[in-house]
């Protein structure tokens, strides 16, 4: 498989880590098991990583994609789930490009968390093992046309619940939208 269709494959499940983005950057810049992080531009570029998801969720070249599907997997709605629409060739090029977009920064935040502390390793090693082949087989599906538009927004949603189950057995209740927060 090329670069650029694995980065397209990634994609939803960035996206999907964006309605996470603020639990899974809080606690990378706060280490759990104790140690400190010193440097100020890693904390700075998180942070920065984390603006420009966002800012990439409401570009007008990726429109045609985020009218399918939400940036963030907690603002799926009912409409997002009974969509039986297949995906088009418009939407397969904006896909791309979101792909490419998200893919680097993805990339970015899983290198600077894989060396911050093991709590972060665990998050990245779930990701890349679990989370991203879920992922592949909903995005590969989707181009393909074996599933509508509503069943990859259905498993999209179910592989971001499994992540944030994840981080709350990994950081405990200390993740925001878990039980005691």
């Amino acid at each position: 498989m090329n670069t650029r269709l694995k980065q397209a494959f990634s994609l939803s499940l960035f996206l999907a880590i964006c309605s996470n983005s603020q639990q899974v950057f809080a606690q990378a810049t706060q280490p759990q098991d104790g140690s400190v992080v010193t440097s100020l531009p890693t904390k700075n570029r998180l942070s920065e990583i984390q603006t420009e998801m966002r800012a990439l969720c409401e570009s007008p070249d990726l429109v045609v994609y985020f009218n399918k599907t939400p940036c963030s997997t907690n603002d799926t709605t009912t409409a997002h789930l009974s969509d039986q629409t297949k995906i088009t060739a418009e939407e397969k090029i904006a896909l791309n490009k979101a792909a490419q977009l998200f893919g680097n920064l993805f990339n970015e935040s899983n290198d600077i968390l894989r060396v911050r502390d093991s709590k972060s390793q665990q998050i990245v090693k779930f990701r890349e093992t679990v989370a991203i082949p879920a992922q592949n087989k909903a995005r590969h599906d989707l181009v393909d046309g074996k599933i509508s538009w509503g069943e990859y927004n259905k498993r999209r949603k179910e592989i971001n619940d499994r992540l944030q189950t994840e981080q709350r057995r990994i950081y405990g209740n200390l993740v925001a939208g878990s039980p005691g927060k």
